[in-house]
């Protein structure tokens, strides 16, 4: 198991299911540590650094530790010089890997695989629009945060990032048959 030092893989993925207004990217966000895994959408690559400020912000005030290091492939969304600025105030360092060597991001692209894999199924099996792809990556990312994984010795990825274990009376399946109620009275005239 890794120790407890701050060090994050991010990477932007472009999604194979398209729509004509929704977003077309994703970040992944994976704790080396916890494995524990954000996802912002995105509707173009540069969007990236202000979703990657307000995880270092969430980071910080949810954490006792400060964001160290970050590893990301050297795409164009990352080395821009507004995103460079991140990591200059922050004092974070960053690893690019090398050039045409995904495996060297292997945990991040594996998570990316196993995220798209269920987001395919969850559209799929409820016979869902794909202008749903956006809900069901981030369905699977909350799933994957609560399931227990070998890499951690059988404790959830949420459990090992926060301290505590996550609670599961409120999943649901994806796409299931959900009721809202108005609880405000509706006045008769």
């Amino acid at each position: 198991m890794a120790c407890k030092i701050g060090a994050y893989e991010l990477l932007v993925f472009e999604t194979d299911i398209r729509q004509k207004d929704g977003p077309w990217y994703f970040l992944l966000l994976v704790d080396d540590f916890s494995r524990v895994m954000w996802v912002y959408m995105l509707q173009k690559k540069e969007d990236a650094k202000v979703f990657f400020h307000k995880f270092v912000e969430l980071v910080e005030t949810q954490n006792d530790h400060k964001l160290k290091a970050i590893r990301s492939y050297r795409g164009g969304e990352f080395l821009s010089s507004d995103f460079g600025e991140i990591f200059d105030q922050k004092g974070i360092t960053r690893y690019f890997t090398a050039p045409y060597s995904p495996q060297q991001n292997g945990v991040i692209e594996r998570r990316n695989r196993t995220v798209m894999d269920m987001a395919r199924s969850f559209l799929k099996s409820k016979m869902m629009s794909c202008k749903l792809w956006a809900e069901a990556v981030r369905h699977s990312v909350y799933i994957l945060n609560r399931i227990q994984t070998k890499a951690l010795d059988g404790m959830t990825p949420y459990e090992a990032w926060s301290g505590r274990k996550p609670s599961l009376e409120h999943m649901r399946i994806f796409g299931c048959i959900a009721h809202a109620k108005n609880y405000n009275q509706i006045e008769e005239t």
